[in-house]
């Protein structure tokens, strides 16, 4: 079993969230801002535990979703076609997930940055990554 550079990038992104989340265990509050509605106000809390270690969960689920994927034979050939594109999609994504939680450790460090700015830029920067990987697949020959 080949293991890509995309899917080590992944895995390290996933070991440097479980690490900072570790890091600043000690100092966040017992009960975390973990939610902003659409105005970007708070209006969800969760225990520091779950506040910190339940998006580097997903994460490392997520993860282990792209890396096994590729891997099973019904969709194999399929993703062969676009590997490149689909492992670039799981680093990007992963940093993604890796940008909320620092944005939530931030925000209960007293750092308060905007949701909804952090929001828009993962979105843009998504959407661009799309763009151009749609470029050089389809329409660049």
């Amino acid at each position: 079993m080949n293991v890509t550079k995309s899917e080590i990038a992944a895995i390290g992104i996933v070991l440097v969230a479980f690490g900072v989340s570790a890091y600043f265990y000690p100092q966040m509050p017992d009960k975390m801002v973990t939610h902003w509605n659409i105005r970007g106000q708070v209006d969800g809390y969760m225990s520091k535990s779950l506040g910190l270690f339940v998006l580097p969960g997903i994460l490392a689920t997520l993860v282990a979703f792209f890396i096994i994927t590729p891997r099973v034979v019904s969709v194999a050939a399929n993703i062969e076609g676009f590997r490149k594109f689909y492992g670039g999609f799981a680093v990007l994504f992963s940093f993604f997930v890796l940008l909320a939680q620092y944005h939530t450790i931030l925000w209960n460090l007293g750092i308060k940055i905007n949701p909804l700015a952090v929001i828009l830029v993962v979105v843009f920067a998504f959407v661009d990554w799309m763009a151009v990987w749609y470029y050089r697949t389809h329409l660049k020959k």
